[in-house]
Protein backbone atom coordinates (compact mmCIF):
# COMPACT_ATOMS: atom_id res chain seq x y z
CA UNK A 1 0.00 0.00 0.00
CA UNK A 2 2.78 2.41 0.90
CA UNK A 3 4.57 1.75 -2.42
CA UNK A 4 1.37 2.54 -4.34
CA UNK A 5 0.95 5.85 -2.54
CA UNK A 6 4.59 6.77 -3.10
CA UNK A 7 4.25 5.90 -6.79
CA UNK A 8 1.11 8.03 -7.08
CA UNK A 9 2.78 10.99 -5.40
CA UNK A 10 5.78 10.61 -7.71
CA UNK A 11 3.56 10.58 -10.83
CA UNK A 12 1.60 13.64 -9.66
CA UNK A 13 4.82 15.47 -8.77
CA UNK A 14 6.42 14.74 -12.14
CA UNK A 15 3.25 15.94 -13.92
CA UNK A 16 3.30 19.25 -12.05
CA UNK A 17 7.02 19.73 -12.56
CA UNK A 18 6.82 19.05 -16.29
CA UNK A 19 3.94 21.52 -16.69
CA UNK A 20 5.10 24.13 -14.17
CA UNK A 21 5.59 26.94 -16.71
CA UNK A 22 2.13 26.32 -18.14
CA UNK A 23 0.54 26.54 -14.70
CA UNK A 24 2.37 29.78 -13.94
CA UNK A 25 1.25 31.20 -17.30
CA UNK A 26 -2.40 30.33 -16.64
CA UNK A 27 -2.28 31.76 -13.12
CA UNK A 28 -0.74 34.97 -14.44
CA UNK A 29 -3.34 35.34 -17.18
CA UNK A 30 -6.06 34.68 -14.61
CA UNK A 31 -4.73 37.46 -12.40
CA UNK A 32 -4.65 39.89 -15.33
CA UNK A 33 -8.22 39.00 -16.34
CA UNK A 34 -9.36 39.36 -12.72
CA UNK A 35 -7.80 42.83 -12.63
CA UNK A 36 -9.72 43.82 -15.74
CA UNK A 37 -12.95 42.49 -14.22
CA UNK A 38 -12.30 44.77 -11.25
CA UNK A 39 -12.29 47.72 -13.69
CA UNK A 40 -15.59 46.75 -15.31
CA UNK A 41 -17.59 43.81 -16.59
CA UNK A 42 -17.28 44.73 -20.27
CA UNK A 43 -13.54 45.24 -19.91
CA UNK A 44 -13.25 41.90 -18.13
CA UNK A 45 -15.15 40.06 -20.85
CA UNK A 46 -12.91 41.63 -23.50
CA UNK A 47 -9.80 40.66 -21.51
CA UNK A 48 -11.09 37.10 -21.05
CA UNK A 49 -11.71 36.72 -24.78
CA UNK A 50 -8.26 38.10 -25.56
CA UNK A 51 -6.66 35.74 -23.04
CA UNK A 52 -8.46 32.74 -24.54
CA UNK A 53 -7.24 33.69 -28.00
CA UNK A 54 -3.66 34.03 -26.73
CA UNK A 55 -3.78 30.68 -24.91
CA UNK A 56 -5.26 28.94 -27.96
CA UNK A 57 -2.50 30.39 -30.17
CA UNK A 58 0.12 29.12 -27.73
CA UNK A 59 -1.44 25.65 -27.67
CA UNK A 60 -1.70 25.57 -31.47
CA UNK A 61 1.96 26.46 -31.78
CA UNK A 62 3.02 23.76 -29.29
CA UNK A 63 0.99 21.13 -31.15
CA UNK A 64 3.19 21.30 -34.26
Amino acid sequence: MNKKINGLIQVIGSFFMSNFIGFILLIGIGMIVYGFYRIGTTTGIFALGSALIIVSLIFAREGR
